[in-house]
């Protein structure tokens, strides 16, 4: 009987293993991927590889695969372009980081006066806006406004590299010596003194120090305007809601061509109320904008609540539904569901003016037969019913909600939730 030598085969998959790590299509695949992201690690990774393929074919005698020695080249390419940009990102980092330094030397002295001087009034904006921003140029245009320990200098321009204008007022404040105690596009400076008790304060008054302690300060008059914003406009969304009850507004919507097409806030008029808690409540969130809604609960970053500010005031129009009979949800029920129902009104007020500015009827429901129109987080074929109910409802209020608004804007204006927009 003749016996099969051991290892005298090699398996299938074995081969083309091999076969395939030895064409240098991996190592390329680093290197091409380390360039295209000009990534210093995946490039380098490439390198190695092919370097190490290319050992490996010449100890066994047999020609380096050009995909390795293309791994080697591109990937060293791609090491070399990662560091030249890390390069020059440092440099510039430096360069704008020395200029920082010498604006703030050219001023320091001047910065303990007991009254702010217009030129270091306005070199201490620049310095401020040159941490956020690449510039290039800033001009202040209005007299310093000072009072006691306090200064304003409004109207400050600063032309970004793209040619683009924009304006802030900045707010200056005095503790051991003047600094810019925060910066902002709309709305008026806090005349609040600084808080004498503040967790985290250094008492000592090396430039380190005083940067800690004017850091800390500006943190907290942060959290001191987000606060202020929040309560104001609860205040202003309670007025809305109050007067829709018994306003009357013109269905003749006023003419909004002057305004660049723009996506406004919404929100449904019982969002604000004492009953609107709860998970029953919480189903009809998706009538007021999620980011409204992130405000009004406390949540999320400094910047993120500011720019929902800012855009309830870019055009300041808000989108307010109304019901005029107690809203139905859809329910499933024997064999089949209950459609949900809403009628009522949608309203455009000026927050502005603080003027109702138009309404029209605005109603929607639950289709005829449920179908979710876009993946939805949670929403598969599986899903419950009640999940692909709740999908369908909310979308067929944004297709209502969308087409009315076009309507009463004559297209000018958007709300930014459903595909039509």
């Amino acid at each position: 009987m003749t016996m099969a030598s051991p290892n005298t085969t090699t398996p299938a998959s074995a081969t083309a293993t091999a076969s395939s790590s030895e064409t240098g299509f991996a190592p390329l695949a680093f290197a091409v991927g380390g360039l295209v992201l000009c990534c210093f690690p995946i490039g380098l990774v490439g390198v190695v590889k092919g370097h190490s393929l290319r050992k490996q074919a010449k100890e066994a005698g047999r020609s380096a695969p050009a995909a390795a020695t293309l791994a080697v080249i591109l990937g060293g390419l791609s090491v070399l372009s990662s560091l030249g940009m890390i390069a020059f990102g440092t440099q510039s980092y430096l360069a704008n980081q020395g200029e920082i330094d010498a604006m703030n030397a050219g001023v320091e002295k001047e910065r303990s006066a007991d009254v702010l001087a217009q030129n270091v009034a306005c070199t201490l904006a620049q310095v401020a806006l040159k941490k956020r921003f690449a510039y290039e140029a800033v001009e202040c245009k209005t007299p310093l406004a000072i009072q006691g320990k306090r200064a304003v200098l409004a109207n400050v321009e600063m032309k970004a590299l793209d040619g683009k204008k924009s304006a802030y007022t900045m707010c200056f404040a005095k503790s051991q010596r003047w600094f810019v105690l925060d910066e902002r596009q709309d709305g008026e400076c806090s005349s609040r003194e600084l808080p004498a008790k503040l967790e985290g304060l250094p008492q000592g008054n090396s430039p380190e120090q005083l940067e800690e302690a004017e850091d800390l300060y500006r943190k907290d008059e942060q959290e001191f305007q987000r606060a202020l914003r929040i309560v104001q406009l609860e205040q202003s969304l309670a007025d809305i809601r109050q007067r829709v009850k018994g306003d009357a507004a013109p269905e003749a919507c006023p003419d909004f061509s002057s305004l660049e097409k723009k996506e406004i806030t919404y929100l449904e008029s019982a969002y604000l109320s004492s009953d609107k808690k709860g998970d029953e409540a919480a189903k009809w969130n998706f009538m007021t904008k999620s980011n409204l809604r992130k405000v009004l609960a406390n949540e999320g970053s400094n910047l993120e609540q500011n720019e929902t500010f800012a855009a309830m005031t870019q055009p300041p129009i808000l989108a307010v539904f109304v019901p005029e009979e107690d809203p139905v949800w859809p329910t499933p029920g024997s064999g089949g569901f209950n459609g949900g129902t809403y009628e009522g009104r949608l309203w455009l007020f000026d927050t502005a003016k603080k003027t109702a500015l138009c309404s029209r009827p605005f109603a929607f429901e639950s289709g005829e037969t449920i179908s979710v129109r876009r993946s939805k987080l949670g929403i598969t074929s599986k899903s419950r019913m009640e999940d692909k109910l709740a999908a369908d409802f909310e979308e067929h209020f944004e297709d209502a909600a969308t087409a009315l608004l076009t309507v009463m804007s004559k297209d000018q204006l958007k709300l930014g939730m459903s595909w039509l927009d």
